[in-house]
């Protein structure tokens, strides 16, 4: 069963001229891609009269609120002690958004209870990277992961093998001194 999280919250979109405009924004997380956060603005906010979804990691907003993070296309850095900034970059430009942080935090806790960070299920994520690297079955068949396991228990044997040669005969020359 999918769970999904909303949130509506207050905004400011900050101009070139650092004036503040309200806007409103839905914080969006969903249990079937766990890994990821959706910041949704209306039509009325985006200079083409549609809607924005902006999606990115649940870790970069939880980075984020503490200290600058990000790399790509979304950056978001604490702006003093009630306010959090998500620069958002695309290719007709750069859009600054003021967020309250609190705001935020009750969101990721929110998401937390959903699924908890460091259990998520990686594997509809896997899928989607095994697509865009061409190969159409993300699963591997049973005999190759056999086959692995047989070859990292024979990797396992002869390691063990070798440290008791080598303590073995370590102990050895220890003895004869």
């Amino acid at each position: 069963m999918t769970v999904t999280v909303k949130q509506s919250t207050r905004a400011c979109l900050i101009t070139p001229d650092y004036r503040e405009l309200p806007v409103a924004a839905t914080l969006r997380f969903t249990s079937a891609d766990p890994l990821a956060v959706h910041v949704d603005f209306p039509a009325d906010a985006s200079a083409d009269d549609q809607g924005v979804t902006w999606t990115f990691a649940r870790v970069l907003l939880e980075e984020g609120i503490g200290a600058p993070a990000g790399i790509g296309d979304v950056h978001i850095w604490p702006c003093g002690p009630a306010t959090t900034v998500m620069e958002f970059y695309a290719p007709p430009g750069m859009v600054m958004i003021r967020f309250g942080t609190a705001a935020l935090h009750e969101f990721l806790v929110r998401s937390y209870a959903v699924v908890e960070p460091g259990t998520e299920n990686l594997e509809p994520a896997l899928d989607d990277l095994t697509s865009l690297l061409g190969r159409s079955d993300a699963r591997e068949p049973r005999h190759g992961r056999r086959a692995r396991a047989k070859a990292r228990t024979r990797a396992d044997a002869r390691a063990k093998a070798w440290t008791r040669r080598r303590l073995g005969s370590e102990g050895t020359d220890d003895a004869g001194r």
